[in-house]
């Protein structure tokens, strides 16, 4: 979670949650990474993902390939501009496809010939999708913190990975002690501080993040999102808890509860505006100027076209995709 100003050389009091979570139709996964945590608009790069993967379903294949198209955009050129060990940015992704266990990295590193320097890892100046195939007894993967993660828990990871613990609970302890540990090495660059996630065996549903303090606050706002079939419920929720807490009488609220809720499923699928889309019929390109259309269906969305950027056309959500 920890942010640190590379110009200035000191870590930052605000934290970035690195973490996010999608289902889709073959599968679901939890997403971790290292490296950028946030752009220097100040918006963090975990909210921006997900609010890229909302508003369209995809797949496993296709989701991996949005991350990867949007890192190459966005992360990339920031990369190569920065010092050469902190240029290295690795998204590891491990769920289930089709029932099975699946792992994968979107990064910018290629494995270098054997001999070669800094860990054999060549940088890219794009985001590459690498699938690993997962053995019996498991993978324990170790991103950005290679070199700061002591012998001891090296050997800690590699020998449980293959164990299925009766209560998760337990792994999410050991794992949130490991990271603990860990930031103890690198005090400036890790924080102690985490939320760890289970995605139970031959489910597409995770259970609740778990926040692991240490004594240290963590805001509420930082809970890692989770984007189900390109739908946002974690935004839809929130917003019917604060349309909530402004009616105090009870047949009021009852009485909006109806419109709350269709806001709030607009606000669950809705697309960026300025997001580039292509209408799939046509094959045109455009870029989204409303979502939701003010007195339109939950399922119109308004485009501006390349081929006419003079008006904005209401096309349905079902036949735009996004192009990123």
């Amino acid at each position: 979670m920890r942010l640190f100003n590379l110009k200035a050389g000191i870590p930052l009091p605000d934290p970035s949650t690195k973490q996010f979570a999608f289902v889709v139709r073959d599968g679901a996964a939890l997403v971790t990474y290292s490296g950028l945590g946030r752009l220097p608009t100040g918006e963090h790069i975990s909210d921006l993902i997900a609010n890229l993967l909302r508003g369209e379903m995809r797949d496993m294949n296709g989701t991996l390939s949005a991350i990867a198209a949007f890192a190459t955009n966005h992360i990339a050129p920031i990369a190569l501009g920065i010092p050469p060990e902190f240029r290295q940015h690795t998204f590891a992704v491990a769920g289930h496809r089709h029932g099975r266990p699946f792992f994968a990295e979107v990064r910018n590193v290629d494995v270098g010939p054997v001999g070669h320097p800094s860990n054999q890892l060549l940088l890219r100046k794009d985001f590459t999708v690498a699938v690993v195939a997962v053995p019996q007894d498991g993978i324990a993967s170790v991103v950005g913190a290679r070199d700061y993660l002591g012998p001891p828990d090296r050997a800690l990871l590699n020998r449980i990975r293959g164990v299925r613990p009766a209560r998760a609970g337990d792994f999410l302890k050991l794992l949130a002690a490991v990271t603990k540990r860990t930031a103890q090495a690198a005090p400036e660059l890790i924080s102690p501080e985490c939320w760890a996630w289970h995605l139970p065996v031959g489910s597409n549903q995770p259970e609740a993040p778990q926040p692991f303090t240490y004594g240290r606050p963590i805001v509420v706002s930082s809970t890692p999102r989770m984007i189900t079939h390109g739908l946002d419920f974690n935004a839809a929720m929130d917003f019917i808890k604060r349309e909530q807490a402004k009616y105090g009488d009870w047949s009021e609220w009852q009485r909006h509860f109806g419109q709350i809720t269709l806001e709030a499923m607009r606000l669950a699928m809705r697309l960026e505006v300025g997001q580039r889309v292509k209408n799939l019929d046509t094959n045109e390109t455009g870029r989204v100027a409303l979502d939701p259309v003010p007195g339109g269906d939950i399922n119109d969305i308004g485009v501006v076209w390349d081929s006419d950027t003079s008006r904005v056309d209401i096309a349905s959500r079902s036949r735009i995709s996004a192009i990123v």
